[in-house]
């Protein structure tokens, strides 16, 4: 049986990482760093906007998280 004591970092009683928790360690948490890197996407140019739009939703899923 594993403890329940929260590990560093989280909130609920999961012990699983989720998402949120993975990409923290990666600074992707902060919402203006996701926002910088939409923008730097966006000025790849306009032939990449189907990736934008899917970046976009796979970023507000993990949002959502």
């Amino acid at each position: 049986m594993r403890s329940r004591k929260p590990k560093q970092g989280q909130v609920g009683h999961c012990v699983v990482p989720h998402n949120r928790e993975r990409s923290a360690h990666a600074g992707l948490a902060d919402p203006s760093v996701r926002r910088a890197i939409a923008a730097e996407v966006r000025k790849a140019g306009a032939a990449e906007a189907k990736a934008v739009t899917h970046l976009e939703r796979a970023i507000a899923a993990m949002e959502r998280r």
